[in-house]
């Protein structure tokens, strides 16, 4: 196998990873200014944003392709850096990563996926109904709950990546080695 070969092999799922993150953050900094009271925002901020959520996306695609190439589970753990992007405000879309990956990646037991999914689905819900009225003057019930939604699913696809199995390595058999005669 060529070097270039190898290298495509990690350097299509880093590449897809980050552009699709970045993508994702985007769309995440679209919502905040649909949501926000006061919708000043800076290019340190955005650009802030729109960094981590590609490291996030590029480790995912990491731990992809070396799901792919037949390495280690503990390969998982590169993703613990993009994991910045869930720091403060962040938070709220963690359970969309942990439950809907959960939901979206294994084969556990059914009723287990369908409460993570669940939940994931009734997060932006409480969080509505939650906030203070003052809080929410101004915003439409749809643009809020819906755009947590549109920001879940790809986050739970992401996390999915996380929790899938990962095959099974078969040891490889010892060269033979030559007859004397």
């Amino acid at each position: 196998m060529s070097g270039s070969k190898r290298v495509g092999g990690w350097l299509r799922p880093v590449g897809a990873g980050l552009a699709l993150g970045a993508a994702w953050g985007a769309l995440a900094r679209v919502y905040m200014r649909l949501v926000s009271t006061n919708p000043e925002f800076s290019w340190s901020g955005t650009l802030g944003i729109l960094g981590v959520a590609a490291v996030f996306g590029g480790t995912l695609g990491f731990v992809h392709a070396a799901r792919l190439r037949g390495g280690r589970a503990w390969w998982r753990l590169a993703v613990l850096p993009g994991l910045v992007l869930f720091a403060g405000p962040g938070a709220l879309l963690f359970p969309a990563v942990l439950l809907g990956g959960f939901a979206w990646g294994t084969r556990a037991w059914w009723p287990a996926r369908v409460l993570a999914a669940a939940a994931v689905l009734v997060l932006p819900v409480v969080v509505w109904e939650t906030t203070p009225a003052l809080d929410r003057i101004g915003l439409s019930v749809t643009v809020s709950v819906v755009g947590l939604w549109v920001l879940s699913v790809p986050l739970a696809a992401a996390g999915a990546t996380w929790f899938r199995r990962w095959p099974t390595r078969v040891a490889e058999p010892a060269p033979l080695e030559p007859a004397i005669a």
